[in-house]
């Protein structure tokens, strides 16, 4: 039996070793009622036991840039279409890459929750989660878009 113990305790260090703290909704930190509240801060613990649905137990989806839509669509004044592109002629090449920075960066951070519980026991409460997490990020010189639209 101690053995068995030994053996869950490994596999639940050696699984909680890519573990990342602070990714839930920044919002959810003052919910007092919040399942998932541990993952902002461990301390917390929870107040009722939880079991979540598979992948849709809690997923975060967060998208960070320093260039927004209006850098790249622009009004016209045209009955069928309100907006344009960068790339249209009516766009001047100052106008758009005036809103450019000199490094332009798109990143995402991206976590599901597979299968998630929380619940008391062992004069605490208990926490076991599995989910999958990706995070991508481009870079893209200001160059590369003058490039695109004066050639």
């Amino acid at each position: 039996m101690k053995a068995l113990k030994k053996t869950i305790l490994a596999l639940a260090a050696v699984s909680a070793a890519s573990a990342f703290a602070q990714e839930a909704p920044r919002s959810a930190y003052f919910l007092d009622g919040y399942s998932f509240r541990h993952e902002l801060n461990p301390a917390f613990s929870g107040e009722r036991n939880y079991v979540s649905i598979p992948a849709l137990g809690n997923m975060n989806i967060g998208l960070f840039s320093n260039v927004g839509v209006n850098t790249f669509l622009f009004p016209i004044d045209n009955n069928q279409y309100k907006l344009t592109t960068f790339m249209s002629p009516t766009v001047s090449a100052d106008e758009f890459l005036g809103k450019l920075k000199s490094f332009n960066h798109i990143n995402t951070s991206n976590t599901v929750t597979i299968l998630s519980a929380g619940f008391k026991a062992f004069k605490g409460y208990n926490t076991i989660s599995i989910g999958a997490r990706v995070e991508a990020g481009i870079g893209l010189p200001k160059d590369l878009f003058s490039f695109m639209k004066l050639g």
